[in-house]
């Protein structure tokens, strides 16, 4: 990667890298300021609308030096960052409904048409498509050779990565209401595909077949919204989940599912999980630690807005607000380290590359990090 002192412009294919380590940082405190390697404007028509932007949810993936995502609603393409130069553009029929997949030389996406489909990392060039019945908009999951994809029907589906045949299709049934976006994605478990729906329940299925194992709802309370926010994650042996409806829970997913711990908050945002903890994010603005095997609250921090997502590094917790502010968080403490506001809205959750940080907004401009 190569440095400048201020900025630097690119005019190649419309493509853009500013450098600058203090531009529009707003600290919290005078002597932490987050290190800001730069920012990719990868469609400068786009970023010309600001401060509006675009609903992005597709984002992006790194492989090495190369972004690979979202450029418009007709296209992705490849960049790398060293040399700043475009690699391959890719046609698509609709907008990235979710995070592209990386899985060695093949990257799997997902549009708005509803189409599951692989292109080679290297050329761009299509591999296979397949038409579910509706869009994705969860993260895809890779295990053994499989891709899950779970629509926002709630229709499940087993793909084979290699020829794109789907192997078995399961329908867990229409969501009976608006649900909350971003739901999480499916988790393969002891020859189980999980999934959790918009109703609270949690269903397993068998990775074989795709038949229904069990179906259980931890209940919590008489709420109009009970989607899973976040992430799924399995703690030795138990399901950690957080839901809509405020529900935060440790759950046994063995033949007899019971809840083994639990805390009932408001209403809950996103979360993601360290190192033996579960980190929440709730609507009024908190930020609640967990012992995940005990539901003993480490810490709880007051941030001001709605975290939309966080990612955890070895000594921080950075939490992305709703309203485009990047907060980064002692995971220990839960003490403010710094934050960063960057005036438009965050499109998809952060990567975290060894020691970097890339944070993509609605106006398709990647934001880098210095992360420890």
């Amino acid at each position: 990667m190569i440095w400048q002192k201020n900025v630097f412009y690119i005019t190649r294919l419309s493509l853009a890298f500013y450098f600058s380590s203090s531009q529009g940082v707003h600290a919290a405190s005078p002597t932490l300021k987050p290190f800001r390697l730069g920012v990719i404007a990868m469609n400068r028509q786009i970023d010309k609308v600001k401060p509006l932007a675009e609903s992005d949810t597709g984002g992006f993936v790194k492989r090495g030096n190369i972004l690979i995502g979202s450029f418009n609603a007709t296209n992705i393409r490849a960049y790398n960052i060293d040399s700043r130069k475009n690699l391959w553009w890719h046609a698509t029929d609709g907008e990235l409904t979710a995070p592209p997949l990386l899985v060695e030389n093949t990257v799997f996406y997902a549009t708005r048409s509803g189409q599951l489909a692989a292109v080679n990392a290297t050329t761009g060039d299509s591999i296979w498509s397949t038409e579910l019945d509706s869009y994705i908009e969860r993260p895809i999951t890779f295990s053994n050779g499989v891709l899950y994809a779970v629509t926002t029907g709630q229709v499940a589906y087993a793909v084979d990565t290699v020829s794109g045949k789907r192997l078995w299709v399961q329908d867990a049934g229409f969501p009976d209401m608006i649900t909350v976006r971003r739901p999480p994605a499916p988790i393969v478990q002891d020859g189980r595909l999980i999934i959790g729906l918009a109703s609270g329940d949690i269903i397993a299925l068998k990775i074989e077949d795709g038949k229904q194992i069990w179906r259980y709802n931890p209940f919590y309370q008489e709420t109009k919204f009970k989607d899973f926010i976040g992430e799924f994650v399995v703690h030795n042996g138990k399901l950690l989940v957080s839901r809509y409806d405020g529900l935060v829970a440790l759950i046994s997913i063995d033949q007899e599912r019971q809840v083994i711990w639990q805390d009932r908050q408001t209403s809950a945002s996103t979360s993601t999980f360290r190192s033996g903890r579960l980190y929440v994010g709730l609507t009024n603005g908190d930020v609640v630690a967990y012992d995940a095997s005990s539901g003993r609250v480490n810490w709880r921090s007051q941030l001001g807005t709605t975290p939309a997502f966080m990612v955890a590094s070895e000594t921080s917790l950075f939490v992305i607000g709703n309203n485009g502010r990047i907060s980064a968080l002692d995971i220990g403490s839960g003490a403010y380290q710094w934050f960063d506001a960057l005036g438009s809205r965050i499109a998809t959750a952060p990567i975290i590359s060894e020691n970097q940080m890339f944070v993509t907004t609605g106006l398709h401009n990647i934001y880098g990090y210095q992360i420890q």
